[in-house]
């Protein structure tokens, strides 16, 4: 007799929680208490700034000499606007029901989807801390190795797929930036982080390398293709919503010295106190040296309270070549140690805030790998039509699900939006600093092998 004959009395054995595969980075933005929020409108949020304070300090003859013509302050002001988006969430009516019960299913797909939409939004919220303003999430690939697959690992891409996660919608663009893949946006089903690999949920009409992501619908009211540091945003060009520039202006937007670009509709070579210090480390290993040279830069543009509340954020390589420089001007006693080799390396947690030259530093995952950002969280703020909540109907507290409609009739299923209308804002942007241009240390880069 068969065992196959008794099988079917035999208990399915599952185990009693679900096993957690996501990833959800969530550290830069908890490390970082954004100062301010301003609730505006369609006008914006205007931020004054004092240029000078004026004064003509002349020598005079005191016998019968004339006195000065003095002269008053200058100011200026930028105007902040705000970027609407939803996080969306759609589930069957089957799902729901089939997980209710600890009897049928480990997984309860409602409780877990209401005690997570925040957080899994904040986690899109901290990649996006670290953009430009353009949205978009990758350079240029380097393969495609299907029609539902690209490769980045460009020579130089010190990003890669450091701002993707499994599920996240994305829009397909050539290489140009100019021209959209149609189908989209597709949603991203798998990750390879050794080879660089990213696969899609579908087939992309007209797929090649070179291709790269963006923020899904990130040309919605325009900009047509993905752009920042324009001149004109926020602008009133649309009555679909403020545009100029494409996506949320993040790190990147205001560690920026080329001063061809604009800042909040100033031209940075006309305001040179926009202009955050920089240091080009040229392709050589981040050194405490260089950071003592940007912090220094940073003095001589203003003054030394410029440091005060700065922090650091940088990539978990840059971390680990920062313990390394310890490590070799470290002197150690074999013979005041008991004869045991001790453990070198500082040990230093990614989400352990570390110091960095008498400034406080944390590494993530997130960061580009080439680069040191320092911000002043006193000096950020959050420009926002609203706090982030669900949307529904007016002075109405419930449902957050609503029944899917397609082809005019009801489907048995239930969505949810999170409406979140938002930008950052740093009010002090020439109070920035940034290094960049580190060397990459090997093993690192996707597809890279370890080489000491």
């Amino acid at each position: 007799m068969s065992i196959l004959n008794t099988i079917g009395a035999d208990l399915e054995q599952v185990k009693d929680m679900i096993v957690d595969y996501t990833s959800r980075d969530t550290s830069i933005l908890s490390m970082i208490n954004i100062s301010k929020v301003a609730e505006a409108s369609r006008h914006g949020y205007r931020i004054p700034f004092l240029i000078y304070r004026g004064g003509s300090y002349t020598k005079i003859s005191l016998d019968e000499g004339t006195l000065p013509t003095g002269t008053g302050p200058l100011n200026n002001y930028m105007v902040a606007g705000y970027i609407p988006s939803a996080f969306a969430i759609k589930l069957t009516d089957e799902q729901i029901r089939l997980s209710e019960s600890s009897e049928v299913n480990r997984y309860n797909v409602l409780s877990d989807i209401m005690a997570n939409i925040m957080e899994e939004m904040i986690a899109h919220d901290n990649i996006h801390f670290l953009g430009n303003g353009n949205g978009w999430l990758t350079a240029v690939s380097s393969a495609k190795p299907s029609t539902t697959t690209l490769t980045f690992q460009t020579a130089g891409d010190n990003v890669g797929i450091n701002w993707l996660r499994l599920g996240m919608a994305v829009d397909v663009w050539a290489s140009d930036g100019t021209t959209i893949r149609i189908g989209g946006p597709y949603t991203i089903t798998g990750l390879n982080w050794d080879s660089g690999i990213v696969t899609f949920n579908a087939a992309v009409t007209g797929l090649t390398s070179g291709d790269r992501l963006s923020v899904a619908n990130v040309d919605e009211f325009g900009p047509s293709a993905p752009t920042t540091q324009s001149s004109t945003w926020p602008a009133f060009a649309t009555a679909a919503g403020l545009t100029g520039d494409s996506w949320r202006h993040g790190v990147q937007y205001v560690n920026d010295a080329d001063t061809s670009l604009y800042y909040l509709q100033k031209l940075k070579s006309a305001y040179p106190q926009l202009v955050p210090q920089k240091v080009n480390l040229d392709g050589y290993a981040l050194s405490w040296e260089a950071i003592e040279v940007l912090k220094n830069k940073a003095i001589q543009a203003r003054d030394d309270k410029i440091l005060s509340g700065q922090m650091a954020l940088m990539h978990l390589c840059q971390l680990d070549v920062l313990k390394e420089s310890i490590v070799r001007i470290g002197r150690i006693d074999l013979n005041n140690n008991g004869g045991k080799m001790p453990d070198l390396p500082p040990q230093v947690d990614p989400m352990q805030v570390f110091n960095l030259v008498g400034m406080p530093a944390f590494a993530s995952k997130l960061c580009d790998r080439s680069r040191v950002d320092f911000i002043n969280p006193a000096n950020w703020g959050r420009v926002q039509n609203g706090v982030p909540d669900y949307w529904r109907a007016p002075n109405v507290s419930g449902p957050v699900f609503m029944p899917v409609l397609g082809s005019g009739v009801y489907k048995t299923a239930w969505q949810a939006w999170v409406i979140n209308t938002f930008d950052w804002v740093c009010h002090d942007p020439g109070a920035s600093m940034y290094a960049y241009g580190a060397k990459v240390k090997a093993g690192y880069a996707p597809g890279s092998t370890w080489a000491p």
